[in-house]
């Protein structure tokens, strides 16, 4: 094993970074005075991972939807035990999830470290599909569609990116449609999992109270007691060249809200992942500034009684997409949509603040110390730093090295109009 100490100046912390021999990548991360363990497998598998290029270098279009369905059928054994209730007899909580890029498996408990650990390698490391089950699946996974269907926020976060990406998979929902989960079969869950489920393509993030050494030995055991395979993921993601423009400029959905939901968003120019999550920086501190919650912007719209106090800003980031979102309710969508783009031509013509820019560079460091006071969270971020490539002190020193000028630069070359969409949900 490679046992790399990442020195976290910020906090005044060391962590491990293990390239273990298997291929899998080992963060473990010392908190001290936490009672509960948390960890997290994460597999490099998404929902836009739809399309690639297998080991044999045949191309694969699998279908809208398959690595969250992937994501439901690992929770199930050949030996019919419930992995959910595995957990529960050494009282963890245990969950899953899947996003654009990333499926992720989890736990949290107090104790039983060793226990729990090995129920997440083995679940994970030995999938088991049939006919029967995969057959039961579609009918709960077809349900939750429709569920989301029907949820506003759900919706006006999907149209938006649908509005804006032509090509790339992020415009379509992560869960997939009800006739493209109704083509999976047991043979496709197998051929993704073979494909994307290897140890060089996962990530095992470990924080809580104890001692690291103890745990990388730990998991180098358990590793080895799993009888886990050293298997090598050779697929890769097939995405066409997404062209500049957005789809469309406007979309709505009619569902019933008390007050219409509306996102506006920004596509902007997209690089490599890595490139894309340090960028997201600059972009967060940039939208804080003209519309976070101490902007004028903000103070005047809400005191108009344009916005509710649910107004709030995000960027989205991943391979070969990067894209700026500002949500909100209101009564008057197309009003703050011409709002919004006022105001970014206001600021062009005047400046930004540089003390603005101060105070919000100060807000984003407050919150990534505040992030690793969270233990999940701090799973999570660790997790997304080590898949761009990164490492915790790397980004606190990004962060803190960001300039001004870095932030003028945004304001000039994107927020462009012509590549902004403005998504809503309203009642009839």
């Amino acid at each position: 094993m490679e046992k790399r100490i990442i020195k976290v100046e910020r906090l005044n912390e060391n962590y491990f970074e293990v390239q273990h021999r298997t291929g899998l990548k080992i963060i473990v991360f010392k908190t001290l005075g936490y009672s509960t363990s948390y960890a997290i497998l994460g597999v490099n598998y998404g929902s836009t991972n739809n399309r690639f290029i297998d080991k044999t270098g045949r191309f694969l279009d699998t279908p809208l939807g398959i690595a969250h369905f992937l994501e439901h059928k690992m929770f199930e054994n050949e030996d019919k035990t419930d992995t959910f209730e595995l957990f529960a007899k050494t009282g963890a909580s245990a969950n899953a999830f899947t996003d654009f890029e990333k499926t992720a498996y989890l736990f949290s408990g107090a104790g039983y470290l060793e226990e729990n650990l090995k129920i997440l390698l083995n679940f994970v490391m030995h999938p088991y599909f049939t006919e029967e089950t995969v057959k039961k699946e579609q009918g709960i996974i077809a349900q939750e569609i429709k569920m989301y269907e029907d949820s506003p926020s759900w919706q006006v976060f999907f149209n938006a990116a649908s509005a804006m990406y032509q090509k790339h998979p992020i415009a379509n929902d992560i869960a997939g449609t009800v006739d493209s989960i109704a083509t999976i079969t047991p043979e496709l869950l197998y051929t993704c999992y073979n494909n994307f489920y290897s140890l060089n393509n996962m990530i095992l993030t470990i924080v809580g109270d104890f001692d690291e050494e103890q745990v990388i030995n730990l998991v180098d055991k358990l590793l080895s007691d799993c009888k886990v395979e050293t298997k090598t993921a050779s697929a890769k993601t097939y995405y066409e060249i997404e062209p500049a423009a957005v789809k469309t400029h406007r979309i709505s959905k009619i569902l019933p809200v008390s007050i219409t939901l509306a996102e506006i968003g920004f596509k902007e120019n997209a690089y490599t992942l890595q490139e894309n999550f340090l960028r997201q920086f600059v972009y967060k501190i940039v939208l804080d500034m003209i519309f976070g919650r101490a902007s004028k912007f903000y103070e005047e719209v809400y005191k108009e009684g344009l916005v509710t106090d649910s107004f709030d800003t995000d960027v989205i980031w991943g391979a070969g997409y990067l894209a700026l979102l500002i949500s909100m309710e209101t009564a008057e969508p197309d009003k703050l949509y011409d709002m919004i783009i006022e105001e970014i031509k206001r600021q062009r013509e005047h400046g930004l603040n540089k003390e603005d820019f101060e105070l919000c560079k100060k807000s984003l460091l407050s919150h990534l110390i505040k992030t690793t006071e969270d233990l999940d969270d701090f799973a999570l971020l660790l997790l997304d730093i080590t898949r761009a490539g990164y490492d915790l002190d790397f980004v606190f020193k990004f962060v803190e090295n960001i300039s001004f000028k870095d932030a003028e630069q945004l304001i000039y070359e994107g927020f462009k109009q012509e590549r902004s969409v403005l998504s809503f949900v309203q009642a009839k």
